[in-house]
């Protein structure tokens, strides 16, 4: 009888495991194609971010001072340092927790980009390609010297 119960524990404890360990490799790959997404989205805007510094701290942009691109620089660590620790998987991280932390991180890597970014659609002249965008170098900036658009980092 000890080892009919046993057994039935045994069975019972595999049936219930099972399928909250399928589920936990499921949600934690969702986390990370989604950390991936706002990551990419931050390392695009931290390559256009540094590459417009001397600009910002010269005062040649109207639209991004010094005190500026320092804020939008922090924003920035912020949300990438968020990113690389729910992509560690080394530390004991809470999965109830991880949804709520990840799209948060997601919102404000996308809250960044919408906000600082040229709309395009529906626009005759502010496309991806048109020569209507500042290129990074101070001395253009100064020029006004116009260079192509980028495409927006996805």
């Amino acid at each position: 009888m000890i080892i009919c119960a046993g057994c039935t524990a045994a069975l019972f404890a595999a049936g219930i495991y099972t399928p909250s360990r399928i589920d936990g490799s499921q949600l934690s790959q969702m986390k990370d194609g989604v950390a991936s997404m706002a990551g990419s989205a931050v390392k695009g805007m931290n390559q256009s971010l540094v590459a417009f510094q001397p600009a910002a701290a010269a005062g040649a942009l109207p639209s991004l001072s010094a005190t500026q691109w320092g804020e939008f620089n922090s924003s920035l660590a912020k949300i990438g340092s968020g990113i690389k620790n729910l992509a560690n998987h080394k530390k004991p991280q809470s999965v109830a927790q991880d949804p709520k932390q990840v799209l948060g991180l997601l919102k404000s890597a996308m809250g960044l980009q919408a906000n600082n970014s040229i709309n395009t659609i529906g626009q005759t002249t502010v496309l991806p390609g048109a020569n209507l965008c500042n290129g990074p170098l101070l001395a253009s900036i100064q020029a006004n010297e116009l260079t192509a658009c980028p495409m927006p980092v996805w």
